[in-house]
């Protein structure tokens, strides 16, 4: 299996609406999310891992990620769109942070979009 990186990303691109899980582990889905480290430069725990699940509503919209070094383990997405809006996704319980701005919880992260080649 090998990856191929298409853009490393450190701040949201475009506002989204919650969706559904509809995003979930599915074989012939060929992205994920790797983890480079927190946006703000600090340690970061998940940093070189792939976001196994996340719940942007979790813990009042501050939101809860497990992350895996298990690529096979990795939430799939079927586009590169897919997987930036999931990272993108404001939490529907608290949609805005206190100084007003959208609260998108994953976007505390400094993130890459891989494509997973099963053929090697």
């Amino acid at each position: 299996m090998s990856v191929e990186r298409y853009g490393t990303f450190s701040t949201p691109l475009v506002q989204t609406k919650h969706q559904g899980d509809e995003n979930q582990k599915v074989n012939k889905m060929p992205f994920i999310i790797m983890c480079h480290g927190f946006a703000d430069g600090s340690d970061c725990p998940m940093e070189g891992q792939f976001v196994e699940t996340f719940d942007h509503d979790a813990y009042n919209g501050q939101g809860h990620g497990v992350f895996t070094d298990d690529i096979s383990k990795a939430m799939c997405f079927k586009t590169v769109i897919e997987a930036m809006e999931f990272w993108n996704r404001i939490s529907t319980v608290k949609p805005l942070r206190a100084d007003g701005k959208p609260n998108r919880p994953l976007t505390a992260t400094t993130v890459s979009i891989e494509r997973i080649d099963d053929n090697g």
